[in-house]
């Protein structure tokens, strides 16, 4: 099939691939008809033939060639957990940072005490990452809280 067009969508935020587009800059222009009468441009693209071969098989292996291309944007990895909760996926970043400190509770990593004078706190910080499906879509949103060595 022909006048297939790759697209943004910030709503999904992946590209999208469809044959019905509206440009509403277009819109305004007055209607034409193409492809009704054998002489239009749209009737001559429809029906053309390249060196005896219809031109819908040229369109179907494009648009197979663009079904397999991953339709991912690379996503902003946050470099601080404020940065990670002021962002566009906060949700996702505090569920995975939830998630990590109940695998960390589960697992007794560390016991909570009272802070003495005598006693020296270790620096920590929250390190992020995205894990993709082969096919370049988002599997899931990882945090890791690790203790810093630069004490």
């Amino acid at each position: 099939m022909s006048g297939w067009w790759l697209l943004w969508d910030p709503a999904c935020d992946k590209m999208v691939q469809s044959a019905s587009v509206i440009f509403p800059c277009f819109q305004l222009m007055g209607k034409s008809n193409p492809g009704k009468s054998k002489g239009s441009l749209g009737h001559i693209l429809n029906t053309a033939v390249l060196w005896k071969v219809p031109t819908e098989r040229y369109f179907e292996e494009e648009n197979g060639a663009i079904e397999m291309l991953p339709l991912t944007v690379n996503l902003a990895i946050p470099e601080h957990l404020g940065q990670a909760l002021s962002g566009r996926f906060w949700e996702e970043w505090k569920a995975a940072c939830m998630c990590e400190l109940d695998k960390m509770l589960e697992k007794n990593v560390w016991e909570a005490v009272t802070k003495t004078k005598d006693m020296t706190t270790i620096g920590n910080q929250w390190v992020f990452d995205i894990k993709h499906q082969v096919n370049g879509n988002v599997k899931k949103f990882k945090a890791c809280f690790v203790a810093r060595g630069d004490h």
